[in-house]
């Protein structure tokens, strides 16, 4: 299983004004699910002020087409390193990739490609993303 962790503020949007997502950062997470097979488990901070479902249906409502197939646990403080490696040890993946905005995983840096708040999940993050999950952008 192929996994893509997903921070929403900075990646699928560029202004963190509430739940709001640019159709065209949607569009690129849709084309990394689609071409890497992956899942995607939110580590995003929304997953403590929405549940799950709530937030499948947000993001459903801005064209994601994906599975949202969890979401990190909330270790209470120690990060989003921690709490990713948490889910990882429950749920072993063939290959990850951590989409954020912000580089607070530790140890896991090496599957993170970070992006700009300004911009969110630009063309360059999507084909390092895509090679993250050992995919190619030419399939």
């Amino acid at each position: 299983m192929r996994v893509i962790f997903l921070d929403i503020d900075g990646v699928l949007n560029n202004t963190p004004s509430g739940p709001d997502f640019e159709p065209e950062l949607v569009g690129r997470l849709n084309r990394h699910v689609e071409l890497g097979g992956a899942g995607v488990v939110i580590s995003s901070s929304w997953r403590l002020d929405f549940e799950l479902d709530q937030l499948v249906a947000l993001m459903r409502a801005a064209g994601f087409a994906g599975q949202v197939i969890g979401a990190t646990p909330d270790l209470e403080g120690l990060g989003r390193g921690p709490e990713i490696a948490e889910w990882l040890r429950e749920n072993p993946a063939e290959s990850f990739v951590i989409l954020d905005d912000e580089a607070d995983v530790g140890a896991l840096s090496d599957h993170l490609v970070r992006t700009s708040p300004y911009r969110g999940l630009g063309p360059r993050e999507a084909g390092q993303a895509l090679g993250a999950l050992g995919v190619s952008d030419e399939q």
